[in-house]
């Protein structure tokens, strides 16, 4: 299977030299293409790997059918275990809420988001009648949706007009695999484009593309924390990279 690599830069930098055990195609990016490069893919239909403010993920547009089955395959996931949604902005994310099957007041739940996303919250909520999203996305019509933490992966939902569906790049149980070689080895054969967002620190340190990909780790080893907000306080599902007594006291601090 022939794919590619997509670096993108927090600065403009020259080229890095190709190392002979590369990919076959590699594109370079500045910041602000990032999300045209990303946007121009997903809508192919195809899905991507690509690092996030957590940990990489797979990432599809939540009404493409076909990549979801996929996303299921490819992690070996059980169909009951619903993936998670990104959505672009709060008033993206709240527009799909039906606050009627919420039991705190609706002006808490919103400043309470208003104060932790973007971020790496995730957060069950019920949806409105009528949604259109895949059963892969929701369970007893409740879905588990945040706001991303990096304007690049933002700004790829809002040119994609849609939500994005991001279940972690793993294996259904284990781990994500510690370096972007790693997941390549991992998913060489099922993934088409994979982007890592590498930061001036890394560019200093490395001067070839090889290291990078060997050495370059995620900014945090942990996946979004959980909360459930359908009740009329936030229940803790799975700890994440957002400590609960944070998510606690940014609670109570609306009162």
């Amino acid at each position: 299977m022939q794919w590619q690599l997509l670096i993108s830069f927090v600065h403009e930098v020259p080229p890095m030299r190709q190392p002979e055990d590369s990919v076959p195609h590699i594109q370079y990016a500045n910041s602000e293409e990032i999300a045209w490069h990303l946007t121009k893919q997903l809508r192919l239909p195809d899905l991507v790997i690509s690092d996030t403010d957590t940990i990489p993920g797979f990432l599809c547009l939540a009404d493409n059918e076909p990549m979801l089955t996929k996303i299921y395959k490819i992690k070996k996931r059980a169909p009951e275990k619903r993936l998670l949604v990104l959505a672009a902005s709060l008033e993206m994310a709240i527009s799909i809420v039906d606050y009627s099957r919420i039991t705190a007041d609706r002006k808490k739940i919103e400043s309470f988001l208003g104060l932790l996303w973007p971020g790496s919250l995730t957060c069950i909520l019920p949806l409105k009648a009528g949604h259109s999203f895949s059963s892969a996305l929701h369970q007893e019509n409740q879905i588990a949706i945040r706001v991303p933490d990096q304007p690049w992966l933002r700004a790829t939902i809002e040119q994609c007009g849609s939500f994005v569906a991001a279940p972690s790049a793993n294996l259904s149980g284990l781990p994500v695999e510690e370096t972007p070689r790693n997941i390549f080895r991992q998913f060489q054969d099922s993934i088409s484009l994979y982007h890592f967002h590498l930061d001036e620190i890394s560019l200093k340190k490395w001067d070839g593309l090889s290291p990078i990909l060997d050495f370059t780790t995620w900014k945090t080893n942990q996946p979004s924390t959980i909360v459930d907000l359908c009740g009329a306080e936030p229940v803790l599902v799975r700890g994440g990279a957002m400590p609960w007594p944070l998510i606690q006291s940014q609670w109570h601090s609306y009162e």
